[in-house]
């Protein structure tokens, strides 16, 4: 009897823990539904989460937002809808990497221009030292070079 009280406990302390782990990752699990979302371009699913009260700036273990992600693939819907919803412009990953850095590195002038009229911060720098205007000039966005160089 011993050991079956023995593996039962084992069995109890196991599920407790896939619990506890569960309910503390909730919110980590709302932020990686919002992150795919964005990235799949289910605008009806974020508008739903958005609603439900997940925070538009929660961050993966990388430290990249929903923001981020849509600012790097040029989807200026999403980058609007989620700036007009409290997305901070001026998070940085762990990196030190920003959305208008990340817009700017892959040319997307449309989501550039929302992240600064919404306050995005072309000063910032990344921990390679690089600011959005580097990040554009490096690739000959000029477009996006003569945005930068105005605010500059």
């Amino acid at each position: 009897m011993f050991p079956v009280f023995k593996f039962s406990q084992r069995r109890i302390l196991l599920f407790s823990f896939l619990l506890l782990l569960t309910s503390c990752n909730q919110a980590q699990t709302e932020a990686d539904r919002l992150l795919s979302a964005v990235s799949l371009k289910d605008f009806r699913t974020i508008e739903s989460l958005l609603k439900q009260g997940v925070d538009p700036n929660a961050q993966n273990e990388v430290g990249l937002t929903a923001l981020m992600i849509s600012a790097h693939k040029g989807h200026p819907g999403i980058v609007n809808y989620l700036l007009e919803h409290g997305a901070d412009p001026n998070i940085q990953t762990y990196s030190g990497s920003t959305a208008l850095m990340m817009a700017s590195r892959k040319g997307h002038v449309e989501a550039v221009s929302l992240l600064l009229a919404f306050g995005g911060d072309p000063r910032l720098k990344n921990k390679s030292g690089n600011t959005a205007l580097d990040e554009a000039k490096s690739r000959n966005y000029s477009a996006i070079v003569e945005m930068l160089e105005i605010i500059k």
